[in-house]
C-alpha cells in the first residue's frame, strides 16, 4: 500500500557548545589511541607465538643433547652389569657374539643391546626379554 506524501517538514538541529566539542575531541583521541593499541596487540601476538616456538625448540634441543650425553655413560653401566652377571670368562663374549649374529641374520628392528638382554632372559640369567 503506497504511503501518503508528507504535509509538513520539521527540521531539528543539535547545537554543541564549547564544552561538548572539547568532550568530543577527547573521546575521538581516546578512540584513536585504542585503535593503535589494538593494532599493536594484533601484531605482537604472532611475534609472541614465534618467540615461544623458538624457546620451545631450544629447550627440546638442549634436553635432547643432555640425553645424548648420557647414552655413552649408559653403555658403561651396561658393560658393568654384564661383567657382574657373567663374570670375565669367555661366556660373556660368546653370548655377545651370538646376539650379534642373530641381530644380523634375523633383520629384526631390535638393537644389539636388546638382543643381548634377550639372550640373558633366554639363558636364565635374569631380566625380561624384549620379544
Amino acid at each position: 500500500m503506497p504511503r501518503k506524501a508528507p504535509t509538513q517538514i520539521v527540521e531539528q538541529r543539535i547545537t554543541l557548545g564549547s564544552y561538548e566539542r572539547a568532550a568530543l575531541v577527547d573521546a575521538i583521541a581516546a578512540q584513536k589511541r585504542q585503535a593503535v593499541v589494538n593494532s599493536a596487540i594484533k601484531a605482537a601476538v604472532p611475534l609472541g607465538v614465534a618467540a615461544g616456538g623458538i624457546a620451545a625448540t631450544f629447550v627440546v634441543m638442549n634436553t635432547w643433547q643432555k640425553v645424548n650425553d648420557l647414552i655413552p655413560s649408559f653403555d658403561g653401566v651396561l658393560e658393568g652389569i654384564t661383567n657382574v652377571m657373567l663374570g670375565d670368562d669367555g661366556k660373556k663374549e660368546a653370548i655377545l657374539r651370538e646376539a650379534a649374529m642373530e641381530a644380523e641374520q634375523e633383520g629384526q628392528p631390535l638393537t644389539f643391546t636388546q638382543k643381548v638382554l634377550n639372550r640373558f632372559a633366554v639363558s636364565g640369567l635374569g631380566g625380561i626379554g624384549f620379544y
